[in-house]
C-alpha cells in the first residue's frame, strides 16, 4: 500500500543521502589532489553548490520514480532477475511470489528507476543511451552475466529505451563465439526496438569474417589504453598498435558493418594534443565508430575542438563507407588513403616517430587516384584550402 511505500521511500532517501555525502567528500578530496578546489579559483564555492544540487536532484527524481511505481504496481506480479550490472523487471512469477516487500526489493526498484532516469536524461542532452552486457556467466567486472537470459535482457533494454549495447565475452567457458552472439542478435531483433549491437570478443576469433551477419560492429583487438604506443601486461594496446591491427581489415568494413578500433582516448591524461589529433584523424580515416572515452563535463577547449571537428567527422561518416588503406609505408612515416563519395579522397600523412616530419611530397607518386583530374587540397585541421 501507499503508506508502506512511503515508509520504505524515507529509508531509501536516507540511504541516498548517505551515498551523496560519501560521494561529495570523496569528490572534494579528489579536487584537492588535482588542485581544483583552491579558494582563489572558486571563492564562493559555486562548484560545491552545483554538485549538491545536481546530485541531490538526481537521487530525488530516482526516489520519486520508485514511489510512483511501488504505489501503482503490485510487486507480487513482477519477477526480478539479477543480470549483469542491470536488473530486469518482467511480468510473471519469480522471486517476488508473496506480498512481503523487503528493503532489498525497494533498492532494486531504485536501481531500475535510475536506469530509466539515465535514459531520459541522456536523450534530453542529445546523447544516445547505451548499456553493457556480457554473454558469459559473469561480466568482466564480476557481476552476473547474460548467459541463458539473453531474451529477458534484450526486452529490458528495449523497455529502457536503450539505443546501443556493447556485449562482452568474459566468463564464456569456451563457448562458440558466433553461436552465442547469434543468440543475442535474435533476442535483440525480437525486442521490438532497434538497438545497435556491438560485439566485443577482442578479435580472438576473427569476428570481421562473420560479424556482418550478427551485429553492426565488432572489436578487432584487446582494450585500447591511454598511450600512443605501448603494450601493457594484461594485453591493453596503444593507439599505433591498434592502427596496425586495423590496417589489413579494410575489406571487411562497409555501411552497416564496421571494424571497431575501440573508444577514443582524446582528453585523457597520457596523450599529447598532437597525439590526440593523430588518433582522431586515423579513426576517421579507418571509418571506426567514434565513441568519446573522456569526461564530457570537464573538457579543455582543445579536447572539445578535436572531438567536434565537423570536417574530420564528415570523412568518418562518408556514405561510401570505405576504410582507409595504408598505401605508402616508409617505416616511421606512412600515407593513408580513403576513397570518398563523389570521387573525392581523404589522405592522412601519419608520423609514428618522435621527430617532426618535414613533408615534401611528390603527388605523382600517388598511383591510387585519377591522374587526369585536378584535385583541390584542403587541410581539415586548418579548415582552409591549401592548393591543388
Amino acid at each position: 500500500d501507499v503508506s508502506r511505500s512511503v515508509a520504505f521511500g524515507v529509508i531509501l532517501l536516507v540511504i541516498a543521502l548517505i551515498m551523496f555525502i560519501v560521494y561529495f567528500f570523496m569528490d572534494k578530496k579528489l579536487d584537492a589532489q588535482t588542485g581544483e578546489a583552491e579558494e582563489k579559483d572558486d571563492p564562493f564555492k559555486v562548484k560545491d553548490i552545483g554538485k549538491i544540487l545536481s546530485s541531490l536532484g538526481f537521487w530525488l527524481v530516482a526516489l520519486l520514480c520508485v514511489l510512483y511505481y511501488s504505489a501503482i504496481f503490485p510487486f507480487q506480479k513482477y519477477a526480478v532477475n539479477m543480470l549483469q550490472c542491470n536488473l530486469t523487471l518482467v511480468p510473471g512469477e519469480g522471486f517476488w511470489a508473496s506480498n512481503t516487500v523487503t528493503i532489498v526489493q525497494y533498492i532494486i526498484m531504485l536501481v531500475v528507476a535510475i536506469c530509466a532516469f539515465a535514459s531520459n536524461f541522456s536523450k534530453n542532452k542529445g546523447l544516445k543511451f547505451g548499456l553493457y552486457l556480457d554473454l558469459g556467466t559473469n561480466t568482466c567486472g564480476g557481476s552476473v552475466g547474460s548467459r541463458g537470459y539473453e531474451y529477458q535482457d534484450a526486452l529490458q533494454l528495449a523497455r529502457w529505451g536503450v539505443d546501443f549495447t556493447k556485449v562482452d565475452w568474459c566468463s564464456h567457458d569456451a563457448s562458440d563465439e558466433k553461436t552465442a552472439y547469434l543468440r543475442m542478435r535474435d533476442a535483440l531483433k525480437n525486442s521490438g526496438r532497434p538497438i545497435l549491437f556491438s560485439l566485443c570478443e577482442w578479435g580472438k576469433n576473427a569476428p570481421w569474417t562473420w560479424g556482418a551477419e550478427v551485429g553492426q560492429m565488432w572489436r578487432v583487438s584487446s582494450d585500447l589504453v591511454d598511450c600512443f604506443s605501448c603494450t601493457v601486461e594484461w594485453g591493453g594496446l596503444g593507439v599505433l598498435e591498434v592502427i596496425d591491427i586495423m590496417a589489413p581489415l579494410y575489406q571487411y568494413a562497409g555501411p552497416g558493418h564496421w571494424n571497431d578500433a575501440d573508444m577514443l582516448q582524446i582528453g585523457n591524461l597520457n596523450l599529447s594534443e598532437t597525439e590526440c589529433i593523430t588518433q582522431f584523424s586515423m579513426w576517421c580515416m579507418l571509418a571506426a565508430p567514434l565513441f568519446a572515452g573522456n569526461d564530457l563535463l570537464h573538457m579543455t577547449p582543445s579536447t572539445r575542438e578535436i572531438l567536434t571537428n565537423s570536417e574530420a567527422i564528415a570523412v568518418n561518416q562518408d556514405s561510401l563507407g570505405k576504410q582507409a588503406i595504408r598505401c605508402m609505408d616508409y617505416g616511421e612515416h606512412e600515407i593513408w588513403l580513403k576513397p570518398l563519395s563523389g570521387g573525392d579522397y581523404a589522405l592522412c600523412f601519419l608520423n609514428r616517430g618522435e621527430q617532426d616530419w618535414k613533408l615534401n611530397y611528390d603527388w605523382k607518386k600517388l598511383t591510387h587516384i585519377d591522374k587526369g583530374k585536378t584535385y583541390t587540397l584542403r587541410d581539415l585541421w586548418k579548415h582552409r584550402d591549401i592548393g591543388n
